[in-house]
């Protein structure tokens, strides 16, 4: 049995018996959140380790509603405080979730396309699905000696290049056909604002219910 399939049949098992577990438990509100927490946290956990992105979303809900849940229980939070704690602790755990991963995602990808070349816009192939102006970019590069075309994975109509223009692109040295698009400038200072203000935000939540 594979890796994936594994996986697969982990999480699975997982899901059922938790939902199992919480219906059963459903009379005893308190220990149906916990173990529905606990349940969350683990599928989160093997979600992750399948990469998937919903599996940080699953793990932080988890891990904040068994918390809070615990903590209001034993009477250290009342109703409103242990709510306020579910949602900071959950974005929090997010986003910082969100941005180990786009380190480690970039440090494989630096690690996986060790190559850059300057390659040339050498056509726009449109998309005949659609009359909008919608296109695909033809890139050719050149690795030892050898020349290559490639295209963009998807059919754009914001920032098309020009037939001409030059840019650089991150290639695998053992495979020069394997390419790495990297995302716009703009659309990478946006996910790190975004993970940088949701951060600033769950601290200040957590911080005001230990007032």
């Amino acid at each position: 049995m594979n890796k994936n399939k594994l996986l697969d049949n982990l999480t699975y098992i997982i899901g059922l018996v938790t939902i199992v577990l919480v219906v059963v438990l459903s009379k005893h509100m308190m220990n149906s959140l916990i173990v529905g927490g606990i349940g969350a946290s683990l599928y989160g956990i093997a979600s992750i380790i399948k990469k998937e992105r919903t599996g940080f979303l699953i793990f932080s809900l988890g891990v904040g509603a068994t918390i809070s849940t615990l903590l209001y229980r034993f009477d250290v939070f009342d109703k409103f405080d242990a709510i306020q704690f579910m949602i900071g602790i959950s974005v929090f755990l997010l986003m910082a979730l969100s941005g180990v991963f786009l380190f480690i995602k970039n440090k494989e990808v630096k690690s996986r396309y060790d190559l850059i070349v300057e390659a040339t816009v050498v056509d726009l192939e449109t998309d005949p699905n659609t009359k909008k102006e919608f296109y695909k970019p033809i890139y050719q590069y050149e690795v030892d000696g050898l020349s290559y075309d490639v295209a963009y994975p998807t059919f754009i109509n914001k920032h098309i290049p020009k037939i001409g223009s030059k840019v650089k692109l991150m290639v695998e040295s053992k495979d020069p056909l394997s390419v790495y698009f990297e995302e716009s400038i703009n659309s990478k200072i946006y996910n790190i604002a975004t993970i940088v203000f949701l951060l600033i935000v769950s601290i200040i939540v957590l911080i005001d219910v230990f007032k």
